[in-house]
């Protein structure tokens, strides 16, 4: 589902591990949208059905104020109060782990101790489980070190310094 949302240009948002709230959030509108259609006449098309349900987003965006927010405003109304944020960073940390020195010994998919060895493609870009990471073209053809535990933080061999992935 990730690769199809990505290909049409979609940025999937995941939620966190631990946090069963989002899901939940999910469903409740889902039954919220489930209650709204079961009180429309019934739809004659998938056209018909789709005008219906586009009707509930703009509803409950635009015109029912929302539990959650104050002064009885619409969610759409918090929205346009709210200045633009800047997109999602991931938080870096920098995991300490055994590195071998000597890399040309390795395979770009050998790995030692959870540290993987690879080469920077061509236009600085290194991937890891399909997502592409930008390290530059700096680092083009060298081998990097790449140490996965809930970050991604990769340790070019030779300058003896680490490059978090932004």
């Amino acid at each position: 589902m990730v690769v199809y949302v990505e290909s049409v240009g979609v940025t999937p948002i995941i939620g966190k591990p631990g946090k069963p709230t989002a899901p939940g959030k999910n469903e409740h509108l889902h039954q919220t949208l489930f209650l709204w259609v079961d009180k429309q006449p019934l739809a004659g098309s998938f056209a018909d059905l789709q005008a219906q349900v586009d009707t509930f987003g703009r509803v409950c965006t635009t015109e029912r104020p929302h539990q959650g927010l104050p002064g009885g405003m619409t969610p759409q109304q918090a929205w346009d109060a709210t200045p633009v944020a800047a997109p999602p960073r991931p938080k870096v940390k920098v995991a300490a782990a055994k590195v071998p020195l000597d890399v040309s010994a390795y395979r770009s998919e050998h790995t030692v101790d959870g540290v993987r060895v690879t080469r920077v493609h061509h236009d600085g870009i290194v991937r890891v489980c399909r997502i592409e990471f930008r390290l530059g073209s700096r680092y083009t053809g060298q081998p990097m070190h790449e140490i996965s535990h809930g970050t991604v933080t990769f340790i070019d061999s030779r300058e003896r310094r680490a490059e978090s992935a932004p």
